[in-house]
């Protein structure tokens, strides 16, 4: 019997790179002053999530909209491309020896991420993933951001809901999964080997 394809799928922010791209990508866009004051006025979204009364996703939409909200999608695009060597600077060397290490024994990569594809498909598509599942930023007329998702916030078990849409048959293949934190949990729960980041780990 033949050997199943292996399927390994990466969360970005904090497994792969070591901060928070939402952050990384706004102080690159906007600068640090103007990412701080659109923070500010999101700060009433933030802390009602903190205090249970609403959703991360709620929060993160907000916060996404206080710095993006009718500006063209095409300087997102293009600040992802910029971004590339960025992230490269922030990147988590154990992780990445790893993901290379897949790569180059022909598994398929899959990015499973709650950020933003605009600034996290560039790099993935750049270091040899197949398929990008994010939360996609809905434009409006003009091709202008409307400061919303037009997905749900991909996080938790909506990485096990997006994966399976992506990836359906899974019988067909073994799936290996990495990720830090909370969010990643379903999916990691979900895959035939899981590989928690949040401390280094082992590269062998």
């Amino acid at each position: 019997m033949a050997e199943k394809k292996i399927v390994v799928a990466f969360d970005f922010d904090g497994t792969l790179i070591s901060a928070d791209s939402l952050f990384v990508t706004a102080r690159h866009v906007l600068g640090t002053g103007k990412m701080l004051l659109a923070l500010l006025r999101a700060m009433p979204a933030i802390v009602k999530w903190k205090l249970g009364l609403s959703t991360n996703s709620r929060a993160k939409e907000k916060l996404f909209a206080n710095f993006y909200k009718g500006m063209p999608v095409a300087e997102l695009d293009r600040a992802g491309r910029e971004l590339i060597p960025v992230f490269d600077s922030i990147i988590r060397k154990d992780v990445f020896t790893c993901m290379k290490k897949h790569r180059d024994r022909g598994h398929t990569l899959v990015m499973v991420t709650a950020s933003i594809s605009n600034w996290v498909k560039p790099w993935a598509l750049e270091k040899g993933f197949t398929a990008v599942i994010a939360t996609e930023a809905e434009t409006g007329p003009e091709r202008r951001l409307t400061g919303r998702f037009s997905t749900p916030n991909c996080y938790g078990q909506e990485k096990v809901r997006r994966f399976l849409e992506a990836y359906p048959m899974r019988a067909q293949y073994a799936l290996c999964a990495y990720g830090d934190s909370s969010s990643d949990e379903p999916l990691l729960a979900f895959a035939d080997k899981a590989v928690r980041c949040k401390n280094k780990i082992n590269t062998d």
